[in-house]
């Protein structure tokens, strides 16, 4: 049988507590299963995880949601779409991932930027760095100020150690030839 890799979403309830908000779930569960057995296809339970984005300081419990007597996992962080969404959506799991990218992708240009000419060490910097700060910076960015600051700080320790010094060793290497 087919294997549907999807995820459950659009769920939103309210309810006071993680029973409430259980039983409604399991309700919807149990009909998307209907569905995926009428259409020959099945739901991996192994594969699914369940968040429960709550801005309240109020805790209210893990959720208790089986398919084909299978519990799914609770989980406080999630990987969707590249972006770490966590329970409180504050993205700080996604912004610590992120600054590990860009240190690590500086690193590797900056051990390589005398091989290159400035012109493709900037091509390397805003396709491998840039590209990891300016991914959905619009749905992170905002709420992170000392991320941004950090990762400004990445921004220009590159521009710094790197570009500009490739620019005064290839002048170097002209005025030799």
């Amino acid at each position: 049988m087919p294997t549907l890799r999807r995820r459950l979403s659009g769920l939103r309830v309210s309810g006071d507590t993680a029973d409430e908000i259980s039983e409604h779930h399991q309700s919807k569960i149990i009909t998307f299963q209907k569905w995926c057995n009428d259409n020959c296809l099945c739901v991996n339970a192994t594969k699914t995880e369940c968040i429960i984005f709550n801005n309240s300081k109020k805790d209210i419990g893990d959720l208790k949601l089986h398919v084909d007597d299978q519990t799914i996992q609770n989980t406080d962080c999630f990987k969707y779409l590249g972006i770490s969404l966590d329970s409180k959506l504050s993205f700080k799991a996604h912004c610590v991932n992120m600054l590990q990218k860009m240190s690590q992708r500086a690193y590797l240009i900056r051990r390589n930027r005398n091989i290159f000419t400035q012109y493709y060490t900037k091509i390397f910097c805003e396709s491998l760095i840039l590209s990891v700060a300016n991914y959905c910076i619009s749905i992170w960015g905002l709420n992170n100020s000392c991320f941004m600051e950090k990762c400004d700080r990445i921004i220009r320790s590159v521009i710094k150690n790197i570009i500009i010094p490739a620019s005064n060793v290839n002048k170097k290497c002209k005025r030799q030839n």
